[in-house]
């Protein structure tokens, strides 16, 4: 699996927004999710999740 991570700032979430995309080897496809970046200190959840093809 490949896999490529960066955090943009986003108006709409009046914070960071992390992109993580990537080709999912195994599935033979790619895959694109989009986590609000939590405050320091906490750590990554589910309900962070803004958008995920995922679920498409």
């Amino acid at each position: 699996m490949s896999q490529h991570i960066v955090c943009v700032p986003c108006a709409k979430s009046n914070g960071l927004v992390r992109v993580q995309l990537g080709w999912d080897k195994p599935m033979a496809e790619f895959y694109l999710v989009v986590f609000a970046e939590p405050p320091a200190g906490q750590q990554y959840s589910d309900e962070r999740i803004i958008y995920s093809n995922l679920d498409d």
